[in-house]
């Protein structure tokens, strides 16, 4: 089954097992009732585009795989669970500041904007992301042994 339907991004926010949840809102009269009808949880595909309404024939630019790592090591540092890992793993403080210092001794950059074009400094960042992964479950898994 396939879908149309214009919406527009209302909310985004990462949860706390790290995956991330969008927020669509969605005109009554464009709701799918395919969508409606089908049950909670049920998985899907999806494509989106960017719809410019002011320059309609002008192609959306896409971003670079370094800005994405960027983008997503600034929406990392004020995640309260990275700030925690960044604490408890790095010894910074746990508050931004401290998760943006982690990220850049780690990365061995200045500035995160650096995660946009050096390469080996975005491969120290996934690499860094994949250990607050391991983290997050080793903590959720101390945790539940702790109830």
């Amino acid at each position: 089954m396939t879908v149309n339907f214009e919406t527009k991004k209302d909310g985004l926010r990462q949860t706390q097992d790290g995956l991330w949840k969008l927020t669509l809102t969605v005109l009554p009269e464009d709701m799918p009732v395919e969508l409606m009808q089908a049950p909670m949880g049920t998985p899907y595909g999806l494509a989106m585009v960017k719809i410019d309404y002011d320059n309609p024939d002008k192609p959306v630019a896409e971003k670079s795989e370094g800005e994405k790592i960027r983008t997503r090591a600034v929406m990392l540092c004020k995640d309260s669970d990275f700030q925690s890992f960044s604490s408890a793993v790095y010894f910074n403080d746990k508050d931004e500041s401290g998760a943006q210092e982690t990220i850049k001794t780690t990365c061995y950059i200045n500035s995160r904007s650096e995660l946009t074009t050096n390469e080996n400094a975005q491969e120290r960042f996934l690499s860094l992301v994949e250990d607050f992964k391991a983290w997050q479950l080793e903590n959720s898994y101390a945790d539940n042994l702790n109830r």
